[in-house]
């Protein structure tokens, strides 16, 4: 095992030892506090978690071309020769934004200088956790985004427990049992 190794799983040992400490929090205060946040909320909509200067990025198709050839100019705009030259679409990803990230009770907000989102909670199909970020899927939305935070692991729980309890700040002690990977 290399230096690298060493360091990254160092990390991800941190950042898991961060969220299991919020749990304990969490349960210790009886459920998630409210924030303040920059958004406008909507009726009965409450903030619980934010992050500041969050990059967000999408996989967007990117044309790359290769070949080359030989010609011969005849006259202005014309050639006579040969070659072969190739073109293919791949997929990267890109930056697109940063901006706030903000959960509510009922929505993921992106709060972007270029661009913004809202992102009903009802519709999120899928969060993978990566070592630095998460990609969520939503219903309705052709491509992922990548949220780029600080500690993707305290943001699955978060977003895990405001979607999966009816009340996120009415928590007994003792009823998260969580396990981290």
């Amino acid at each position: 095992m290399g230096l690298f190794s060493i360091f990254k799983n160092n990390k991800k040992e941190e950042k898991i030892k961060e969220a299991q400490d919020f749990v304990s929090s969490t349960e210790q205060n009886g459920g998630l506090r409210p924030v303040q946040t920059s958004i406008l909320l909507k009726k009965d909509e409450k903030a619980f978690f934010s992050e500041e200067k969050v990059p967000l990025k999408e996989v967007r198709m990117v044309s790359k071309r290769s070949g080359g050839g030989m010609g011969v100019r005849l006259f202005k705009g014309v050639y006579v020769g040969g070659g072969q030259s190739e073109s293919r679409s791949l997929p990267e990803l890109r930056d697109i934004d940063s901006g706030a990230l903000i959960l509510t009770n009922k929505r993921l907000v992106f709060d972007g200088m270029i661009e913004n989102k809202s992102l009903d909670l009802d519709k999120m199909l899928s969060i993978e956790i990566y070592t630095d970020g998460l990609e969520i899927s939503f219903e309705g939305k052709s491509k992922s985004s990548f949220f780029m935070v600080k500690n993707p692991y305290l943001w699955k729980l978060v977003l895990s427990l405001v979607k999966g309890v009816p009340d996120p700040e009415k928590i007994k002690k003792g009823s998260l049992n969580i396990k981290f990977e």
